[in-house]
């Protein structure tokens, strides 16, 4: 099974609600690469720090773009109760007031949720819900966007991060770009037993035959002890770059030395 079995699988929630997102990600030439944000609540800060000229050299999928031969697509998701509906009816078409409010400031830069959205179903008790967000900014050098800003796509999953990982990626095989652990633990209502700072890094290790390595890991202080990843798997990973006061303590970007 590969990228395009798992979207022709997927069944509306409603009619109405047509179908040209799915339609976007089955139109792609190759199978895109997944920016993975587990736990993610609501927060879009991703796509805030995928500014023309980033450090990684590579952009998130946008819609209203010509994109790179191998497209990079934004997958949030979070089991919690509060996300089920998100993005709820009432945010469509209207800025949002986002999680970390300060760092959108510093950016000088504004998120607005797109007028639709398509909700679908995978099986028997998983949904995956596609919608668009454009982000602008202003006065920021070699990365200022475009005027009308970029308009990217976004998935998100009202699924456990561990269900999701199995059910999802290593079943049809879609290769894991960057993962991002942010905020977990505390008062995160993480699933209990399950430390995605720890458990969760370990088994994506243990399914890089099928998910691929992954490239880049961005983790918080929380997940960071003396400089490196508490996860065993990533004790061997370095921090390259600058930090971003992000999640818990300031958020680093974690790659293989």
């Amino acid at each position: 099974m590969n990228w395009r079995d798992f979207f022709n699988t997927l069944e509306p929630v409603t009619d109405q609600q047509g179908n040209r997102l799915l339609s976007r990600l089955l139109a792609l030439e190759s199978a895109p690469d997944i920016c993975w944000y587990p736990g993610s609540d609501c927060d879009l800060v991703p796509l805030l720090l995928d500014v023309p000229g980033n450090p990684t050299g590579r952009r998130l999928l946008t819609t209203n773009e010509d994109q790179e031969e191998k497209p990079l697509l934004l997958w949030m998701n979070d089991y919690s109760e509060y996300c089920k509906e998100f993005p709820e009816i009432e945010l469509l078409g209207n800025t949002l007031n986002p999680s970390y409010p300060d760092l959108w400031d510093e950016h000088k830069a504004t998120v607005t949720i797109g007028t639709s959205k398509e909700c679908y179903r995978f099986g028997d008790d998983m949904t995956l819900t596609l919608f668009t967000a454009t982000v602008k900014n202003s006065r920021q050098g070699s990365h200022t966007r475009p005027e009308s800003g970029d308009e990217y796509l976004v998935c998100f999953s009202n699924s456990e991060s561990e269900q999701l990982l199995r059910s999802v990626f290593c079943a049809y095989r879609l290769h894991l770009h960057g993962v991002m652990l942010i905020k977990q633990g505390g008062f995160s209502c993480q699933r209990y037993g399950f430390s995605q700072y720890k458990d969760l890094p370990n088994l994506v290790v243990k399914c890089s035959r099928v998910v691929g390595k992954v490239d880049c890991w961005v983790i918080d202080g929380y997940g960071v002890k003396d400089g490196k990843p508490i996860a065993a798997k990533l004790n061997k990973l370095k921090c390259v770059g600058s930090t971003v006061n992000w999640g818990w303590e300031e958020t680093g970007v974690y790659i293989a030395s």
